[in-house]
């Protein structure tokens, strides 16, 4: 089941045409919200960028953290609160964000 819904997180974050906004990821239920951050935190630690210098500090920070797919959402549900600014833009770059401040990059 989280296959399913990281696989349907991941295609719905690489359509261009309709990204689903902050503010459309705190309207979704929590076991999509939940999906939707996991996948989004698999492709920033699963994707190698060589473009970016960040990518294995982030990798490893979240990778040695253990952290659930729970507390990614609920972290990155309370940073679009912190953000409010952020809510009209890609949800995608929310948990980005969150992941550059939970590792300190």
């Amino acid at each position: 089941m989280r296959i399913a819904i990281a696989t349907a997180a991941l295609i719905i974050a690489a359509l261009p045409a309709h990204a689903m906004s902050g503010a459309e990821l705190l309207q979704q239920t929590r076991s999509f919200g939940e999906g939707y951050v996991l996948g989004v935190v698999e492709v920033r630690t699963g994707v190698l960028d060589k473009d970016d210098p960040k990518f294995m500090q982030i990798r490893t920070c979240v990778l040695n953290a253990h952290v659930a797919s729970d507390t990614l959402y609920e972290a990155t549900v309370e940073w679009l609160r912190r953000n409010p600014k952020d809510l009209t833009f890609p949800a995608f770059g929310a948990v980005y964000k969150l992941l550059d401040e939970m590792c300190g990059a």
